[in-house]
């Protein structure tokens, strides 16, 4: 997880597995986040919502309360709706460089 995000808590605590990815900015209220998922700069999760292995919530999106997001789609928006993508394994790459790229700069 990168600083600074928002852990909300409201009857129930989010939940977020190794390797869950969590951009700066964002909000996560009482949610799930699988191994491997990616949570977007800003974006927010909000209660019971879901965010399956190797999902990706795109920046800034907002995701309804209770909302599965299955493994492996995108979704974007405000609320966020599934996404078309052309390439699955482009999703995966953006996301591994995504996480990679701080620990080049740390090591410089």
């Amino acid at each position: 997880m990168n600083d600074p995000i928002i852990l909300s808590y409201n009857g129930q605590s989010p939940t977020i597995d190794k390797n869950a990815w969590v951009a700066p900015g964002a909000v996560l209220h009482g949610c799930t986040l699988e191994s491997g998922c990616l949570v977007g700069i800003g974006a927010r999760v909000l209660d019971c919502a879901v965010v399956g292995r190797q999902g990706l919530v795109a920046a800034g999106s907002v995701v309804r309360e209770g909302t599965i997001i299955p493994a492996g789609e995108l979704w974007a928006g405000a609320p966020a709706d599934k996404t078309p993508v052309s390439g699955k394994g482009r999703i995966t790459a953006n996301a591994i460089n995504y996480w990679e790229r701080p620990a080049c700069h740390r090591d410089a």
